[in-house]
């Protein structure tokens, strides 16, 4: 195909040629910047991955990385390890059956019930319940808590499964310290709300008064009575035989109502002390000696060394609890078959190129296709514009025409058929004087002036009219610039004949005024009549001039 000789084309084309080459180097410069400054994410898989290789790839993608577990319940021994301590009180000689049976056989036959020697057996017999049941509870909620399972349907980090299980662990000791709590208090209670006899006669003395009959009376310590409460104690104390001389007293060790409230008041601070253990065995019947060890203060963790047996029991009796967690076990149970982890990096030099190698084709493509329909759409759109405009224009000429031109035209025409009408006027009135000749030349005069004024006029309007004609062929929109003047073109002929008519009008209204004047001129026919003829050849020259202004307005 030739290439256009269209001036409006190629200068279409040269702009759509600028737009395309900077749209060009805009889209380019957009889209390496993007390709450079943006984040791509790559993802990669790892089937059956071993611990070691999760560890390496959550340190390094702690955020993406997912492995989904092939077992998603496992049990808690799996992976919990709970170990505990129990106070050293409860694997020492003093709760042992030879420490029990020696308080029980090395004391001497007669000693006073306040006596510590005749509650010591019971005492440290009920510290060792303490400590069995102590740790049988916590035995039997053990095997309880590592059949719980472990809900995970993807692998549980280190740090937040660790996390876990010392939730787990805290929740577990809660739960069994409140139940193991609740069945001390409740054996309390109901054996304190029911009176009931103590074995070593320690809340009641009961009396004989006859073979049949016995009388119970409750016993006091201090102010306190067993009647009224079944807490009521006092410090242990070592007394002679004969009753009347303290001996010792027993630092930390209580006797009252019930061996285990007495106990449960006590404290262990006599046992730290190896002198302490010396003299309350020397009080002891010697030959059942025995040698013992007195607890180590350093092996205390929680408690004190005068912490009371009811601070020791609230604890569950345990100094230190111990929880592990064994991912490993938790990681084999889980058996992940495939991990999964994604990161993010800034694409390569290379990968930008072949990017935008593959992108410019289909770019330039697009841009051929669009930019030359958006300049074309442009400039018909400013056509458009400029072609309003013109109407516009054209249109505000056809107005500043009417009322420039027509107007005046008009007043110009009424005047002078005023100066006629009243000079006709005149010459009635003063019919008498009136000079035929005169008369004739004033009407001659008023007539050509009248003809001279109303061409000059339509010439002038002529010449205007012909200033909005378009003379440049080569515009595009020549042909609309055309009809828009066609239609001027008919709008000032339409001015035209309305004049035309306004004319005719105030001629008529002369032919009443001749008509008029010949009713008083009829004695001088002749001047009349020439009157008349001169009238018709006025009217015949207006009718041909007309003709004739209708004819230039046509062409």
């Amino acid at each position: 195909m030739p290439p256009s000789t269209d001036e409006h084309q190629l200068r279409n084309q040269r702009i759509s040629t600028r737009i395309f080459i900077i749209l060009l180097i805009l889209s380019l410069t957009v889209l390496i910047l993007y390709t450079s400054l943006v984040n791509t994410t790559h993802t990669f898989d790892i089937n059956s991955p071993t611990i070691t290789q999760y560890s390496q790839l959550y340190s390094t993608y702690p955020q993406t990385l997912t492995c989904a577990c092939t077992q998603i319940s496992i049990n808690y021994e799996k992976f919990i390890q709970v170990n505990y301590t129990l106070h050293q009180i409860c694997t020492s000689i003093f709760v042992t059956d030879s420490w029990i049976s020696y308080l029980a056989n090395a004391r001497p036959a007669a000693l006073n019930n306040y006596d510590f020697r005749v509650s010591a057996s019971a005492m440290f017999q009920a510290l060792n319940v303490s400590c069995q049941l102590s740790s049988q509870t916590i035995s039997n909620h053990l095997i309880q808590f590592y059949s719980s399972e472990y809900v995970s349907a993807s692998v549980t980090p280190v740090q937040v499964l660790q996390s876990q299980t010392q939730a787990f662990v805290s929740q577990f000791i809660s739960s069994i310290t409140h139940d193991f709590l609740l069945s001390i208090s409740t054996i309390r209670k109901t054996t304190q709300s029911n009176s009931l006899l103590d074995a070593q006669l320690s809340n009641y003395e009961l009396y004989r008064q006859s073979t049949s009959y016995v009388t119970s009376y409750a016993i006091s310590y201090g102010n306190c009575n067993c009647v009224s409460s079944g807490t009521c104690s006092l410090q242990s104390l070592i007394i002679d035989s004969e009753g009347t001389k303290l001996l010792f007293i027993v630092p930390g060790m209580y006797i009252g109502c019930y061996t285990i409230e007495a106990l449960l008041q006590s404290n262990l601070q006599c046992f730290f002390n190896e002198t302490c253990i010396n003299q309350i065995q020397s009080y002891f019947t010697r030959y059942l000696s025995m040698n013992l060890t007195a607890l180590d203060i350093s092996l205390l963790v929680q408690f004190r060394m005068n912490s009371t047996i009811e601070e020791l029991v609230d604890e569950l009796m345990v100094e230190e609890w111990n929880s592990s967690t064994i991912y490993d076990g938790y990681y084999n149970e889980c058996q992940p078959s495939k991990c999964s982890y994604s990161y993010q990096t800034r694409n390569d030099l290379i990968y930008i190129i072949t990017t935008v190698i593959g992108l410019v084709g289909g770019l330039i493509t697009v841009l051929k296709l669009i930019v030359p329909r958006v300049v074309q759409l442009i400039v018909c759109c400013i056509q458009r514009c400029t072609v309003k405009r013109t109407t516009v224009t054209i249109f505000y000429s056809i107005t500043n025409l009417l009322t420039t031109y027509e107007a005046p035209l008009r007043s110009y025409i009424q005047s002078r058929i005023n100066v006629l009408e009243n000079a006709l006027q005149e010459e009635v009135r003063n019919r008498d004087n009136v000079d035929i000749t005169l008369l004739e030349q004033q009407f001659d005069r008023e007539s050509e002036n009248f003809i001279a004024g109303v061409t000059r006029r339509v010439h002038q309007i002529r010449d205007e009219i012909k200033t909005y004609r378009p003379t440049n062929t080569q515009e595009s929109d020549y042909e609309m610039q055309m009809i828009q003047y066609r239609q001027f073109l008919h709008s000032s002929s339409i001015s035209m004949n309305r004049i035309t008519d306004y004319i005719d009008l105030m001629f008529e209204k002369i032919r009443s005024i001749v008509k008029n004047i010949i009713e008083w001129m009829a004695d001088n026919t002749r001047t009349i009549v020439d009157i008349l003829e001169q009238v018709c050849e006025t009217f015949k020259f207006i009718g041909t001039f007309l003709n004739q202004l209708e004819h230039l307005f046509k062409v």
